[in-house]
């Protein structure tokens, strides 16, 4: 019903229809909508309710459970109305179909009521879906007693759309009798407010979870918009295989990470995407990860809030367009088949809808025209649809209905009404002779009226095993027919294709029958445009994708037409009087309204982009090396990880990325933060700037800008000027970067280093580390003179007790005592030098990885008479992790990590124990993860499997540390001084490995305070105790003994 003013009185339009779903003026219900207002006055505060979720796949259920009483499982926590509640969860698995289970809960000193909760078949079952529950949407409406004056409050509000919720899900069961799964496309709660209003969206999510059917059935649900700024929905879903390291986690604080998320069920995949923050790269990786971890699902379902190809008045066209293009190019390479939104409070269903640009020249890869339309049947079977077909469900409790666009005629939309009533859809799989067939139908809750439907496709079973070989390799899609291979990674072809890497699945190499450079470990040529460069007498050679190929002659070889998005090849600068830069010459040296501008062979050049004629929008993308590769580029800052003849990579995300090279990095400096940062230095490798004292190498000169001529045909454009030194800064030229000389160390067996900083010097020379292996920068004079090379003191004859000698006689000395010298090759003790005499304790040097940092390792001295080659006694930490062991073995234990447990003295972190890690993966030839947040990618009988390097590493399981930031879903740092990035009302966080981890705070001495230090030993005597604590006696003073 429609209100107006008139006469300074409230007043509706006759034959208007209600807004929204009033209880109060429906006759047929209103003995059982009387006897629920008392029931729910016991209800509405009752925020310890269940929550049935679904799991990584049909075997698994996710239940969490939000009460008063702390458990060890806890996670989250949150005070409402002055009590604290806390949010724990259990994980439900080796659920088999067609069975029947009973569960309860103990919660408030007794059991609840058993729960039933049944399975059905595998092959033939239901899904049901609604959109925008929206508990509380009937707050602030006019009522027409009295006369349309007043309107409901909050609690009025949530109580009508909790009594209307309870009978659509009761209703929905009842007509589906089966229902395996239960989705709801977002806003499940009305309340937008933040904390400050916590009180009534934990009351609107306590009307949501009160259907006792939902008890009885696994769901999934979405963010919608109305709920994201609170974590009411952490706390209340425990999401599957979720994003946890999204874009948007580093601005917010922590909860956002599980908004993102994919299980599957039977032969559905169903991918849950947060679209409030419409992050592109949240959306490509966690479908990514989806159909990577599941890619021969028959059905693939996305599941999200905006409706993308709606038809509402209120978002279709405003908020939810915006999200079209960014959204739906990513799901369309993947040949999602269904889409089911809400938001607009309307229902509509679409054509079939595929992306298409309607711009072959536009840089608009993300218009919102970019798509188009394949007609779509009801009643009858859609046999191998082409194209999405998209739902947009109305508001599911009836709390607030919407209008519909009618500006103009939107071509996407097959069907839309509204019926001003509370529904909900099915979805019913179906398996039978090959074939699978899905069958989607929208119904009246009240009436069980069909909405909308029926809407069958049909397809073959298995229609997505072995069709696109990169989504299982990569989880990459497939190129179309016809793309031009840019890269070639372990006998494969990928493309570039809508600005994304792609497997190209319609060209092959040649087969080792056909390719005579098999033999010489080579492959053979296969594009049209590839020229002899080489000839031996072998045969032909050329060049592909960075690699030598063999030329076969008479062999007809592809030739491609480039896709006119990705490359257009028309020099755009040619008509400004100028060439374009050479392929590979990216590097960007100017923006003008034309483009971006590069320089080369004393001219400058139009740098041709992937878009076509540059892309103004993000200007430097291209310096994006890895992206002709296939891969992404690391966010900044981010670890190398490996290192080839292509540059340094990252692991981001579960997948390599490329870093983009700081040549100044391998002559020992950083590059400057700051691309502008003045230029105070140039020399034949760069220039230089300085920041923070320290000289650091400037990526990207800036030159000279071009200037628009009067003209609009040529610019005169100068050429690049070379900077000089500034003479505004004082700077110590003895820290200039050096560049290593020629060597001779190669007739000693090792590699001569190119740039690199001194690492380690010896009496042979001076180390560097590059390409992962030790090489000499520069021989020692007094080394040269020698005649002999360097040879080993050590024999692995003379040695007991199963210690070996170090492989490399140049390996650093990490202990001495009178048995010799002491190293560390792969993380076990080896001998230098064996000593026949005791040699005295002297302070060593230590460098074990190529870093600039510096250890001093103190000597260990004994007196007693042992055997030759005695177990080693110096602490690994110290030579590991930089840090001290302590020397009191009583230390109380402060602090534990993966790494051991840890203590206080003299003010300074000293590992107590450190923790044994046995590597269960090497005896099947695997190292295992160095990186403790390394991504798990495969679980089999053994343990869990990541990748580091790009080779398989066992996962090995850590202990249970006590951490405080374990029951928030994080770690503990590593370092237990890391330094402080954030601060919330958790903790102190520091940054390791990519991800947040809790700092731990030092212990305090609470004796400083009365002018006294604590006792060092934790298990001091008690000699005195007063109102301050316990007192010992340690060198004649008193000091406070810590609690341990």
């Amino acid at each position: 019903m429609v209100m107006v003013i008139e006469n300074n009185e409230s007043c509706a339009i006759r034959h208007s229809q209600r807004p929204w779903n009033d209880r109060e003026l429906i006759d047929e219900t209103r003995d059982e909508w009387n006897a629920f207002k008392l029931e729910w006055e016991k209800e509405k505060y009752n925020f310890e309710r269940l929550s049935v979720f679904v799991g990584t796949s049909e075997v698994q259920t996710e239940i969490k459970n939000v009460n008063k009483k702390e458990k060890t499982s806890t996670i989250f926590d949150l005070k409402i109305n002055g009590e604290k509640y806390y949010t724990n969860r259990v994980t439900v698995s080796n659920i088999e179909r067609n069975s029947k289970y009973y569960y309860q809960r103990y919660i408030n000193g007794g059991w609840e009521k058993v729960t039933e909760y049944k399975t059905y078949d595998d092959k033939n079952f239901k899904f049901i879906f609604v959109g925008d529950p929206q508990i509380g949407g009937s707050r602030g409406r006019y009522r027409p007693f009295p006369k349309f004056k007043n309107t409901t409050t909050d609690d009025e509000g949530n109580r009508n759309d909790a009594f209307n919720w309870n009978r659509v899900i009761n209703n929905a069961f009842k007509y589906t009798k089966t229902p395996n799964v239960f989705l709801s496309a977002g806003d499940q709660a009305d309340e937008v407010g933040d904390y400050n209003y916590i009180v009534n969206q934990e009351s609107e999510y306590s009307a949501f979870l009160y259907p006792k059917k939902l008890k009885q059935i696994v769901m999934a649900t979405s963010v919608g918009n109305h709920e994201v700024s609170t974590n009411s929905f952490g706390r209340h879903f425990n999401t599957p295989n979720p994003l946890t390291n999204s874009t948007v986690t580093r601005n917010y604080n922590g909860w956002y990470t599980r908004y993102n998320y994919f299980f599957k069920y039977n032969n559905v995949l169903v991918v849950v995407l947060e679209t409030n923050h419409n992050r592109e790269d949240d959306y490509k990786t966690i479908v990514r990860n989806a159909i990577m971890k599941y890619p021969e699902m028959d059905w693939r379902i996305a599941l999200f809030h905006h409706d993308i190809f709606g038809i509402g008045s209120t978002h279709s066209q405003s908020d939810a367009l915006e999200r079209r293009a960014v959204v739906f190019n990513v799901l369309s390479k993947y040949n999602f088949d269904l889409v089911i939104n809400g938001h607009d409070h309307v229902y509509s269903s679409s054509k079939f809808v595929s992306y298409e640009t309607k711009n072959k020249n536009s840089t608009r890869f993300y218009s919102e025209d970019n798509y188009e339309i394949e007609e779509i049947k009801k009643d009858v079977v859609n046999k191998n649809p082409k194209g999405t077909f998209f739902v947009t469900a109305n508001c599911s409790s009836g709390s607030k209905f919407l209008a519909f666009y009618e500006k103009k005629k939107l071509n996407y939309i097959f069907n839309h009404k509204q019926t001003f009533t509370p529904t909900f859809g099915t979805l019913d799989f179906t398996q039978y002779d090959g074939k699978v067939a899905l069958n989607i139908t929208t119904f009246d809750a009240e009436t069980f009226e069909t909405v909308d439907g029926s809407y069958i496709f049909e397809k073959d079973a298995g229609s997505h095993i072995d069709k696109c070989w990169s989504e299982k390799v990569r989880g990459l899609p497939c190129c179309p027919l016809n793309t031009k291979p840019t890269n070639k990674e372990n006998g494969r072809l990928y493309g570039y294709h809508r600005k994304d890497h792609c497997g190209i699945v319609d060209i092959a190499l040649l087969p080792d029958s056909k390719c005579w450079a098999k033999k010489y470990g080579k492959d053979c040529c296969i594009l049209q445009e590839t020229e002899v460069v080489n000839t031996d007498e072998r045969g032909q050679w050329g060049e592909e994708f960075g690699e030598e190929c063999g030329i076969v002659e008479g062999y007809t070889k592809y030739n491609f037409i480039d896709d006119p998005i990705t490359y257009n090849t028309k020099c755009w600068s040619d008509e400004l009087g100028y060439k374009c830069c050479s392929k590979g010459n990216n590097a960007v040296y100017d923006i003008t309204e034309d483009g971006e501008w590069g320089y080369e062979d004393g001219n400058w050049c139009g740098i041709i982009s992937e878009d076509g004629d540059g892309d103004k929008e993000n200007p430097g993308e291209e310096e994006c090396w890895s992206k002709r590769k296939g891969y992404e580029c690391c966010s900044p800052n981010a670890v190398v990880m490996s290192t080839d003849k292509d540059g340094d990579w990252g692991y981001e995300n579960g997948h390599w990325c490329g870093i983009i090279k700081c040549w100044s990095k391998e002559l020992g400096f950083k590059c400057c933060s700051n691309v502008e940062a003045e230029v105070l230095l140039t020399d034949k490798n760069g220039s230089w700037g300085v920041e923070n004292g320290q000289w650091c190498g400037i990526i990207k000169q800036t030159s000279v800008k071009p200037t628009p001529p009067l003209t609009k045909t040529r610019y005169e454009l100068k050429p690049i000027e070379t900077p000089t030194p500034s003479d505004s800064k004082v700077i110590d030229k003895s820290e200039e970067p050096v560049v290593s000389e020629s060597c001779l160390a190669e007739q000693f067996g090792y590699k001569c280093c190119t740039k690199t900083k001194v690492c380690h010097t010896d009496e042979m020379g001076t180390w560097g580390y590059e390409n992962n292996e030790w090489c000499i920068i520069e021989l020692s004079a007094s080394f040269l003179n020698n005649d002999e090379p360097v040879k080993s003191k050590c024999v692995d004859e003379n040695l007991t007790n199963g210690y070996t000698c170090c492989k490399n006689p140049n390996t650093e000395v990490a202990y001495t005592d009178k048995d010799g010298t002491w190293g560390v090759e792969k993380n076990n003790w080896c001998v230098i030098e064996q000593y026949s005499i005791v040699v005295e304790p002297t302070t060593t040097t230590t460098t074990v990885e190529p870093t600039t940092t510096t250890t001093t390792v103190e000597p260990i001295t004994t007196t007693t008479t042992v055997e030759p080659v005695v177990t080693p006694t110096p602490c690994l930490a110290e030579y590991k992790y930089g840090k001290k062991c302590c020397s009191n073995a009583n230390t109380i234990v402060s602090f534990i990590n993966t790494i051991g447990t840890w203590g206080r003295e003299n003010n300074e972190w000293c590992v107590i124990e450190m923790y044994e890690k046995e590597c269960w993966s090497e005896k099947l030839g695997y190292k295992c993860c160095s990186n403790p947040y390394v991504k798990e990618f495969y679980v089999d009988i053994n343990g869990s499997w990541g990748v580091e390097n790009n080779n398989w590493c066992g996962i090995v399981e850590d202990r249970p540390t006590g951490c405080w930031a374990e029951k928030y879903g994080s770690k503990c740092c590593i370092n237990p001084d890391a330094e402080v990035v954030k601060t919330d009302n958790y903790g102190q966080w520091g940054f390791e490995y990519g991800n947040y981890c809790g700092l731990i705070e030092k212990p305090t001495c609470w004796s400083e305070s009365l002018g006294y230090n604590c006792c060092t030993d934790p298990h001091a005597e008690i000699a005195y105790t007063d109102n301050s604590g316990n007192w010992g006696v340690e060198n004649n003073n008193w000091c406070g003994i810590i609690n341990n």
